[in-house]
């Protein structure tokens, strides 16, 4: 089955039928193009955890809706449970992988956990700092030795 969406039209290799693509889903009961999956809601909301260089949790950022405006916050591992707030100095993103990856490999220091995410499912290796790029100056010294051996690009 071939469909021409710019022109509106179907032809079935099979069967020589030929139509528009009203005609299809009259002939066959099926919709001319997949439905959509539903977007989830705007208000969910997406999680990052930080972790120190043995993978104990250090930190969480939430990106949520209020009000209809994107937020974030941070909340603190204290041993036990989460608590409001963040932690000083900051982590960064990914430390375990820093920490494990083999000198001289290639680091991408991005602005925000959504965009290291992203290259992460990609089998790169990516990290940020807590509230982005323009807070890195408030990571860790110790966070930051985990990038002397790498080579580092920063994507702004």
């Amino acid at each position: 089955m071939g469909f021409r969406a710019a022109r509106g039209t179907y032809s079935c290799q099979a069967c020589g039928r030929k139509g528009s693509l009203a005609d299809y889903a009259t002939e066959t009961s099926k919709p001319p193009f997949p439905l959509q999956q539903p977007t989830p809601p705007r208000n969910e909301s997406t999680r990052w955890g930080y972790q120190d260089r043995l993978g104990a949790p250090l930190l969480r950022v939430t990106r949520g809706q209020r009000e209809g405006r994107k937020t974030y916050w941070q909340e603190r591992w204290d041993g036990g449970a989460w608590a409001k707030g963040g932690v000083h100095p900051s982590p960064l993103l990914y430390a375990p992988e820093l920490a494990a990856a083999p000198a001289g490999s290639l680091c991408f220091v991005v602005e925000g956990e959504k965009c290291a995410k992203h290259l992460a499912e990609r089998g790169l290796l990516a990290t940020t700092a807590p509230e982005g790029a323009g807070k890195f100056a408030r990571a860790g010294g110790d966070y930051l030795e985990l990038l002397l051996p790498l080579g580092v690009v920063i994507l702004p």
